[in-house]
């Protein structure tokens, strides 16, 4: 438990170090009464949710618009995620979908191994990795469809997206910063397949857009600017909060310091008392059987042979309590390992110890 939070704390420590090296980005929190995403909770009618969408999109654009220019990124990495049935090659690869930000900001590379910018808002892109170039088709299909699901996703099974699809080979093998603030989680992508979308191509039907901007995948670069836009729309309530990244992971590192000093605390007067006890414990052993154990070290015996019914005994008394917690709770059995070995470690000097002492009593006392 201790090992594992010391783990946990270095991980975050690394991921927050990588973070601020970056501008700071937010993320808005949807409130649970909002009215800016679709209420699932209804029994809506197909038509009734097209309404819906529409009114949402319309008053949410403006601020999608806004935060395109100041740098937004939107990056939903479906690594792990993503399944195919053709494509099983990828299905544990990065696969991404990106807004032309993000590929800005992050200095993809292509095959010359330079800087691809700037991509241009009148056309989709999908980069792909040089070694996977034998699979452009298949990839561009699966693109196609990505496209077309966020341009219409009432409708996608049936349309066709509309824009222009321009394919760029990339650098094999790049390791990239993937905008990832889900604690502990992995912070890079290996190698991986980008989609690039732009905004005046997705809109008017920006819901998928903005279901992302809902779970994180969307963030915005000007925190003052989205405050800005709420309050002049009076929609205050909508939203939860706009939270920094950076503060998040901060503030999530520091209760994360505070409970492993606490649980090292509590860790440490657990073992200071399980030293007293077995030292009072084989104390207690010790006065009452003072004059056998004389007798028996005064004959030559081992100390081991000395006392061995009671370690026998005290090790099974523990194994059974031990196992009995086990059984509660597999997961503690490192614990559990770890207690029984101590307590075996301790026996020895604490016998040694006492039976020392009661041995100079019963020299001056008989």
């Amino acid at each position: 438990m201790i090992l594992s939070s010391m783990d946990e704390n270095k991980q975050l420590e690394q991921q927050l170090a990588y973070w601020n090296d970056i501008p700071d980005y937010y993320h808005l929190r949807f409130s649970n009464i909002t009215t800016k995403l679709p209420d699932n909770s209804r029994n809506f009618t197909r038509e009734e949710r097209k309404k819906e969408a529409k009114r949402i999109n319309q008053d949410m654009l403006p601020l999608l618009e806004r935060a395109e220019q100041s740098g937004g990124i939107l990056l939903r990495d479906n690594e792990f995620g993503h399944t195919s049935d053709v494509l099983t090659y990828i299905q544990n690869d990065a696969y991404w979908l990106v807004n032309h930000n993000a590929v800005h900001e992050l200095k993809v590379k292509d095959i010359h191994g330079k800087p691809i910018y700037p991509l241009e808002d009148a056309f989709f892109y999908v980069l792909i990795p040089e070694n996977k170039k034998q699979y452009t088709d298949l990839i561009v299909k699966m693109a196609e469809d990505e496209i077309t699901f966020y341009q219409n996703s009432f409708e996608y099974e049936q349309d066709e997206y509309q824009g222009e699809l321009k394919v760029i080979y990339t650098q094999s093998n790049q390791t990239i910063f993937n905008y990832n603030f889900d604690l502990l989680e992995n912070i890079f992508s290996f190698n991986p397949i980008i989609v690039s979308i732009s905004l005046p191509l997705i809109q008017p039907n920006i819901e998928i857009w903005i279901s992302e901007v809902s779970n994180g995948s969307y963030l915005f670069r000007n925190g003052r600017e989205v405050q800005v836009f709420i309050e002049e729309n009076g929609i205050e309530d909508d939203f939860y909060g706009l939270t920094s990244v950076k503060d998040r992971i901060s503030e999530v590192i520091a209760k994360a310091r505070s409970e492993f000093y606490t649980a090292l605390v509590v860790f440490l007067l657990i073992l200071i008392s399980f030293v007293a006890i077995e030292l009072y414990a084989s104390m207690i052993y010790a006065e009452v059987n003072k004059k056998k154990s004389f007798l028996a070290c005064i004959t030559g015996k081992p100390l081991f042979q000395r006392h061995k019914t009671y370690y026998f005994m005290t090790a099974g008394i523990s194994s059974g309590v031990l196992g009995i917690l086990l059984i509660w709770q597999k997961d503690l059995w490192p614990i559990a390992l770890a207690v029984f070995s101590f307590e075996l470690f301790l026996l020895l000097p604490t016998t040694y110890l006492s039976e020392k002492k009661q041995r100079l009593e019963v020299i001056k006392n008989d």
